[in-house]
């Protein structure tokens, strides 16, 4: 054994400035052949994620990351063997901002730390050597959920408010982002549908402008919520004039209500295809209106509407009321018609002495005529001897239109003599 190793020893030692010759020689000839067959080129790669860590140091001081205007990736140049390159990807370089020495909420600049995990290669740069860091007070709130309906159903149909399975959602996340937002709403499309469903929809965030607030900004996922909607019939129908005039009471004593005017005419009813079937109409439900002698518009009238029947924009409509005094008549007979306005020194013979009156109108002006109220008369104004045909004429009555005095006689024949 001791003469083996003064052997090697010898063989080391021997011509040992032409061995070392030989070896740099043979170093040179590997690292050409290398540099010739798999030269080392840079390699640039696009879009490497930047990892954060240390969040759950800063959650536990009531702190957390801005998420808006955050840096998510950079691009790193990696020096590697050409026969290499296709083989390095994002996933082998390690891009990290440690946010765990963060202590107050503040701007601050991260430096990155860059790793790459195969030995073939090596970092030579990074398009950016730091990210900026927003940091603010960790918050929590509660905000409604409401749903909007977009689209129209097909036609006939109606999509009732959807039933969500949320009313409020619980969002944690910077302050100065989560003080934006106001409400979660869930976008739904009712085009051409005419059954109903119950499915899942993602919210979106709102601030007070009902501009979108990116929901990356809170921590976590933004909750999803089940939507049910529930699809009924639609139909237009009129308001029934004349029975909702029957069901207006309480005018005062002597007057009536001669007509209604509803505004609008007609309005559209929701609910099951079998109930609508049976519905023609509408009319009013039964409304005092308070001793009224006169015509108005009365609001808010409700109608009448069957159960599991709905009237789209309320079940009222305002309805004009015409009110008149009841009308009446009374019949006078016999009474005398004069001549009026005779020249002097002529004298005036009426070939028909008298004549029958009938009066309309208000039941209180008419029932309170005697027959004083009633003058009739022919007009001898300018006339000399003579016979004529006059029209019989009766005096105004206060409250009486006169086309509301009916005489029996039209006429009569008059002889004027000297």
């Amino acid at each position: 054994m001791k003469e083996f190793f003064l052997h090697i020893k010898k063989a080391l030692t021997t011509n040992w400035p032409f061995k070392l010759l030989a070896l740099l020689f043979a170093a040179a000839l590997w690292a050409y052949v290398i540099s010739t067959e798999n030269p080392v080129r840079p390699l640039k790669v696009e879009d490497v994620r930047i990892s954060y860590t240390g969040i759950d140091s800063l959650t536990a001081r009531g702190l957390t990351v801005d998420k808006k205007g955050l840096q998510e990736a950079v691009d790193v140049t990696v020096n590697a063997g050409q026969q290499y390159h296709k083989n390095i990807t994002a996933d082998n370089i390690r891009v990290v901002a440690d946010l765990s020495g963060i202590s107050a909420k503040g701007t601050y600049e991260i430096q990155l730390q860059v790793t790459i995990s195969t030995f073939n290669a090596s970092v030579r740069r990074v398009s950016t050597s730091s990210v900026q860091v927003k940091v603010d007070d960790l918050v929590q709130r509660t905000i409604p959920v409401r749903s909007i309906l977009e689209g129209e159903p097909a036609e006939g149909y109606y999509v009732s408010t959807p039933l969500l399975s949320e009313e409020s959602i619980v969002i944690s996340g910077p302050r100065e982002e989560l003080e934006r937002i106001v409400e979660a709403v869930c976008r739904i499309s009712v085009e051409g549908i005419s059954e109903g469903s119950k499915t899942s929809h993602v919210l979106e965030l709102l601030d007070s402008n009902g501009e979108v607030v990116p929901n990356n900004v809170v921590n976590g996922v933004v909750p999803s919520v089940i939507v049910e909607l529930n699809v009924l019939s639609k139909k237009t129908v009129p308001i029934d004039e004349a029975a909702s005039m029957s069901c207006i009471t309480s005018v005062r004593e002597g007057y009536e209500v001669t007509g209604i005017s509803p505004i609008p005419t007609e309005v559209e009813i929701v609910g099951s295809a079998q109930a609508l079937e049976a519905i023609s109409s509408l009319s009013l439900k039964p409304v005092s209106v308070e001793n009224a002698s006169q015509s108005f518009l009365l609001e808010d009238a409700e109608l009448q509407v069957p159960e599991g029947v709905e009237v789209l924009g309320g079940p009222t409509v305002d309805v004009y009321l015409q009110i008149a005094e009841i009308q009446d008549q009374q019949r006078f007979t016999g009474i005398e018609i004069n001549a009026v306005n005779l020249a002097s020194g002529l004298e005036a013979e009426l070939q028909t002495q008298s004549a029958d009156v009938t009066v309309s109108g208000g039941i209180s002006v008419v029932r309170a005529l005697t027959r004083r109220n009633i003058v009739l008369y022919v007009d001898l104004s300018g006339l000399s001897a003579g016979t004529y045909v006059l029209p019989v004429r009766a005096e105004e009555i206060s409250g009486v239109n006169l086309s509301d005095i009916q005489v029996s006689v039209q006429s009569v024949t008059v002889v004027i003599t000297d």
